[in-house]
Formats: C-alpha cells, sequence, structure tokens
C-alpha cells in the first residue's frame, strides 16, 4: 500500500461525509413544514454526477477537479437546504408577527423576542456564509444548528397559537364593545339634539302665534 493510499481514502471519506451532512439536512428542511428544497437536491445530483467520475471502484481519488467540484456541490447543497429551512422559520415568524399584531405576543410566548432575535443571528449568519473564504464544514454545521434550533422555535410558536387566537379574539370583542358603545353614545347625543330641536321650534311656534294674536 502507497503513502498516498491512506490520504486518497480520508478524501473520499471526506466527500461522503459531506454529501451525507447535506443530504440529511436537505431531508429535514423538506420535512419541515412540506418545504420545498429543490436548489439544494439540484445541488446534491451534481455532487453526485462528479463523485462518480472522481472516485474509482476501490475508493481513491482518480480526478482531482471532479473531487473538488463535487465538494463545492456537497457545501452548496448544504447553504441552499438551509438558507431555505431558515427563510422559512423566518416566515413564519413574521406572520405570526402580522397575524397578531393586536396582541402583545411576548405576553403569552414569552420567548418571542428572543425567537425574532435568533432569526436575525441566522439570517446575518447565512449572509456571512456566503463569503468563500469561511471554511464549509464549519458553515454546513452552523447552518444545520441554525435551522434545527429554529425549528424547534417554531414549534414553541406553534404551541402558543391557540392562547394567542384566545387573546385576540378578546381583544377584538372589546374593540367591538366601544365602538358599539360610542356609536350608541352618539345616537343618543343625536337624539337628544333632535328633540331639542323639535322643543326649541314649538316654543319658537308658540310665541309666534302667541305674538301674532296680540
Amino acid at each position: 500500500m502507497s503513502s498516498e493510499e491512506p490520504q486518497a481514502a480520508d478524501l473520499a471519506a471526506e466527500l461522503d461525509r459531506r454529501y451525507r451532512q447535506a443530504d440529511r439536512l436537505a431531508k429535514e428542511v423538506e420535512n419541515f413544514r412540506d418545504e420545498a428544497v429543490i436548489p439544494a437536491l439540484n445541488e446534491l445530483r451534481n455532487a453526485g454526477r462528479h463523485l462518480i467520475d472522481c472516485i474509482r471502484p476501490d475508493g481513491t481519488i482518480k480526478n482531482d477537479g471532479q473531487y473538488r467540484a463535487a465538494l463545492a456541490h456537497c457545501d452548496r447543497a448544504a447553504y441552499e437546504a438551509a438558507e431555505a429551512g431558515v427563510l422559512t422559520c423566518a416566515r413564519i415568524v413574521r406572520t405570526y408577527r402580522q397575524t397578531f399584531s393586536n396582541v402583545a405576543i411576548s405576553t403569552i410566548v414569552t420567548q418571542f423576542p428572543k425567537i425574532q432575535a435568533d432569526v436575525q443571528t441566522a439570517l446575518r449568519d447565512l449572509e456571512i456564509g456566503r463569503d468563500p473564504d469561511t471554511d464549509p464544514a464549519t458553515r454546513s454545521t452552523d447552518y444545520m444548528n441554525h435551522f434545527r434550533h429554529l425549528a424547534k422555535q417554531c414549534d414553541i410558536l406553534e404551541g402558543g397559537r391557540d392562547d394567542l387566537c384566545l387573546a385576540q379574539a378578546k381583544i377584538r370583542a372589546e374593540e367591538s364593545a366601544r365602538k358599539t358603545l360610542t356609536w350608541r353614545f352618539w345616537l343618543g347625543t343625536g337624539i337628544a339634539v333632535i328633540a331639542l330641536s323639535v322643543a326649541i321650534a314649538r316654543v319658537m311656534m308658540n310665541w309666534l302665534q302667541t305674538a301674532s294674536g296680540t
């Protein structure tokens, strides 16, 4: 066995590890809220094509250029899957904020401020991850951790949905009651003004009749 064979075997193992990691992340994101991860799957498909072209039957590397291309597609697949997952979580959090805009969400889901902060942190890291100088292996792990964490945060939000709906219904009922009271007030005021006007008109008519009779 040559001294190069263990190194080549390590390279093949690293490619296999990154491919499996990206594939696992893509499946996790795909199963979360039935989110489509077509860009990630396309990258994995390309990685597989390069993988076939770069590895010999004995598992050693036969084409360094194809090997690097396969690694790049694996890293890109992990990024695409993580981005889809993080953006889905961010959209869910944004939807809660918009849907329950008249509710103090943090009084019911106390973790909500942290959830929003975690979303922003994940989005910033995704932006940094576009920098080619960052370590691909570290990026993939960070992306996976971000998505898994935010997915749990979204489950926490979902767990508070019923209470949020009840709070929103109560607020709307109170607003409706206030509007009804306001409407009744102005209706009553209007009726009173009309009655007063009629009374004044009658007084004036009586005064005029009395004045014309004298």
